[in-house]
């Protein structure tokens, strides 16, 4: 998918990020500006986990905080780069000028994906979903939206996972190993919620392969966090209704299947653009906590 951008500039792999995403200065500083990618991880689980013990407890209705990673990215961007930190961070998370093709890609690709998902699990033996069923498929997008204006919901992870921690893995890594990184560490985030059974542990390889499927949006959108935040409501929008026409094994087949082919368009969108993939993006400016990591010359 090929779209219009609004910089007319053009970039090559050799264009050498000099500037650290973090604002941290690299040779001193308090000993948490001087790792701020560990900073932010650590923060990431210990704010998303606190409710653990309360959950358990039945004072809280969820084990997780999902816009933890969300907070531990401002308060490392403050930490990591004061005020000035804060300013680029959050400039960074309103690139929304990216074509309309990715938004549609975004809120449509999730729809098309799950429906080709529940059809592979009718053809593998699950049961058939009635019409009554069927019929409510409208209610998608009123869960997507949903998870888009709701701050407490999974779609406010992606200002932390996208908007912080892959651009500044992106950084020293190359966006394979960038994206094997976070998704080790997405999928070790929903632990709780594989404990208190709230989702399956089957979920979890598709969460991990999610990871290079987000990582590929964030490449060809120049480094949208908007476009992650709605791609995750709406695989969440859809996931509701898909998910939901099946019980038991059946509903357990679904989570594999979703993993299954989240590696399949991983693995188109790797050998797409190989080069992209095994090298560190390029940069927009020396100021990255404005831009973000941006995707080589092949997104425009």
């Amino acid at each position: 998918m090929r779209t219009h951008v609004t910089s007319k500039e053009s970039w090559t792999p050799n264009m050498v990020a000099g500037a650290d995403l973090t604002g941290a200065s690299p040779g001193g500083g308090p000993l948490l500006a001087r790792y701020p990618i560990v900073t932010f991880f650590v923060l990431a689980f210990a704010i998303s986990w606190l409710p653990a013990i309360p959950y358990a407890l039945e004072l809280f209705p969820s084990p997780v905080l999902p816009p933890g990673p969300f907070l531990a990215a401002v308060i490392t961007a403050a930490i990591v780069g004061g005020k000035a930190g804060l300013r680029s961070y959050f400039r960074r998370l309103f690139r929304w000028r990216v074509g309309i093709g990715w938004y549609a890609l975004a809120v449509l690709g999730p729809v098309i994906g799950l429906a080709l998902v529940a059809y592979l699990n009718v053809l593998f033996g699950a049961a058939v979903p009635s019409a009554a069923q069927l019929a409510g498929w409208s209610l998608i997008g009123t869960a997507t939206l949903t998870f888009v204006l709701t701050p407490w919901s999974g779609a406010w992870e992606e200002p932390g996972w996208r908007g912080y921690a892959l651009p500044s893995m992106l950084q020293s890594q190359s966006a394979l190993v960038a994206s094997t990184g976070l998704g080790i560490v997405w999928t070790l985030w929903h632990v709780p919620l594989f404990v208190a059974d709230i989702i399956p542990w089957q979920d979890a390889p598709a969460v991990f392969t999610f990871s290079f499927v987000f990582t590929a949006m964030y490449l060809r959108t120049r480094g949208s966090v908007l476009i992650a935040l709605l791609l995750h409501a709406a695989i969440n929008g859809a996931g509701e209704f898909f998910i939901g026409l099946f019980e038991g094994a059946d509903r357990i087949r679904m989570y594999w299947l979703m993993a299954a082919v989240g590696a399949l368009i991983a693995v188109a969108a790797i050998l797409s653009n190989p080069q992209l993939w095994r090298r560190s993006p390029v940069l927009l400016d020396a100021d990255p906590m404005k831009s973000g990591v941006i995707p080589l010359e092949s997104a425009s």
